[in-house]
């Protein structure tokens, strides 16, 4: 599940800028086919599953000390270099 917090936010940042340009050989769209969903309703299960992995790992660290410490800046720090990109 930590994965969600660290992988998913690429694949949902990257997406507008593919479907700006027509690509839909990527994970929201493959999912979506999968899933037999609408890439929105994809886009809003992914953003819901990033919020609740990222509320489970801060759950698991808390009143850890120092690895809480880390575990936070991490994900506000994978946040705010994607936010710079997209």
């Amino acid at each position: 599940m930590a994965l969600h917090c660290l992988r998913f936010p690429k694949f949902l940042f990257s997406f507008y800028k593919e479907e700006l340009a027509g690509e839909t050989q990527n994970y929201v769209h493959l999912r979506a086919k999968y899933e037999n969903k609408s890439p929105l309703c994809v886009l809003q299960d992914m953003s819901n599953e990033i919020v609740e992995a990222c509320a489970r790992v801060s759950r698991v660290v808390e009143g850890k000390g120092k690895i809480e410490e880390v575990v936070k800046e991490l994900i506000q720090g994978y946040w705010y270099v994607f936010s710079l990109f997209y």
